[in-house]
């Protein structure tokens, strides 16, 4: 799970949030490219460990695109 909405989860578990303000805030955070996180990164908002879950997650989603799928067959 992705910080930032592990940070919302606990918000609203605590009951710092509603439910409401939860779905609206999910719906603001925008998805991770590679540049946004590299931004972020050189910046020092995020640390090198959440850099490289966060580029991993990227790699694993743009490899979903390009997966095809295999029907298993019968050797003779």
């Amino acid at each position: 799970m992705r910080h930032d909405y592990r940070l919302l989860q606990n918000m609203l578990i605590e009951g710092k949030i509603d439910v409401h303000e939860f779905k609206e805030h999910i719906d603001a955070i925008q998805y991770d490219t590679y540049m946004s996180i590299s931004e972020k990164y050189m910046k020092g908002e995020i640390g090198e460990e959440e850099f490289v879950e966060r580029y991993n997650r990227l790699v694993e989603r743009d490899a979903e695109k390009h997966w095809e799928p295999i029907r298993p067959h019968e050797h003779i």
